[in-house]
């Protein structure tokens, strides 16, 4: 069986988080890191037995996770306030999408 694309220890270390958090912030991880595992995989056709995910497909699913993680602070995409009005969250992270190989970085196909 493969390895899981993505853990709650890696998005851990990816944002240098201690893990003494607290029991909400943990589950909320867990919970964090199985969705964006279930989406990631529904977006690509399942691997042939044996297989393992790409490095890339790999670090751009803990990418996404951490980003999906830090975003519960940002509910209304107000990242922070300034003298010159709101700054808000990117809808979109083109290096996650390149690692993702989504949007504009699709692999051409056809049929």
């Amino acid at each position: 069986m493969a390895e899981p694309l993505t853990t709650p220890e890696l998005v851990r270390q990816y944002l240098a988080l201690d893990e003494d958090g607290a029991a909400a912030d943990a589950t909320y991880l867990e919970a964090t890191v199985a969705a964006v595992v279930a989406q990631v995989e529904s977006w690509f056709d399942p691997l042939p037995e044996g297989a393992e995910w790409s490095a890339n497909k790999r670090h751009g699913t803990t990418m996404l996770a951490a980003r999906l993680w830090k975003r519960r602070g940002t509910p209304s995409g107000v990242e922070t306030q300034g003298e010159f009005g709101a700054f808000y969250v990117q809808r979109t992270d083109p290096d996650i999408a390149m690692l993702l190989g989504l949007g504009n970085h699709l692999a051409p196909r056809v049929g």
